[in-house]
């Protein structure tokens, strides 16, 4: 593991569907000028235990790389509004629950590259943000979770229930198997999707 930065156990939460979940790693920087944090080389298990993987808080410019979450039951990774320029790569989540969220994006310019799910039923749920997704590869393998399942999620407001806007990915060589819906837009009309190349 190399951590640089400030990274807690159990100390934040954040808000997802009208509950407070706590977070298994949580990661912020001190201030504007420790902007560069990187994790890397880690895995994290949350079996019996209903957290969030990753929270990230106030995180500018920073790496998260060859990162295992398996028995996903919440969420995977959490990005707050605060975030940006946050390098996602190389990650591994699986889910052992239904209504498991791989990524909750609500922050601008983030990268997530060479990322794998299984059995997710919310690979992303982007709020109001624009961001850049290459290589994502996900796929539900247990039947009884593919019923409303969906890859991608657009919404319109924040996990407090406040309108924030619409929300853009650009997609580069992504592949997505045994969904139930590729994309789900409908909480707003002006969502938009750029996509490179999608399988």
């Amino acid at each position: 593991i190399a951590c640089y930065g400030d990274f807690s156990s159990f100390l934040h939460t954040a808000t997802y569907d009208g509950t407070e979940i706590p977070s298994a790693l949580y990661m912020r920087s001190r201030n504007s000028y420790d902007m560069h944090f990187e994790i890397k080389n880690l895995f994290i298990d949350l079996r019996n235990i209903n957290l969030i993987g990753i929270l990230a808080d106030e995180l500018i410019k920073s790496k998260i790389s060859n990162i295992t979450i398996k028995h996903l039951s919440k969420i995977g990774c959490y990005v707050e509004r605060n975030c940006g320029g946050i390098m996602f790569y190389d990650m591994l989540m699986i889910a052992n629950k239904q209504k498991a969220v791989g990524f909750f994006v609500e922050a601008n310019d983030n990268y997530f590259d060479g990322i794998y799910m299984v059995d997710v039923t919310y690979r992303m749920i982007m709020s109001a943000a624009y961001n850049h997704i290459s290589k994502f590869h996900p796929f539900i393998l247990t039947p009884s979770f593919f019923l409303g399942s969906a890859m991608i999620k657009m919404i319109s407001r924040d996990a407090q229930g406040n309108y924030v806007g619409e929300s853009t990915i650009i997609l580069d060589d992504c592949y997505a198997d045994t969904y139930n819906v590729v994309f789900d837009v409908s909480s707003h009309i002006n969502h938009r999707i750029l996509s490179k190349g999608l399988t």
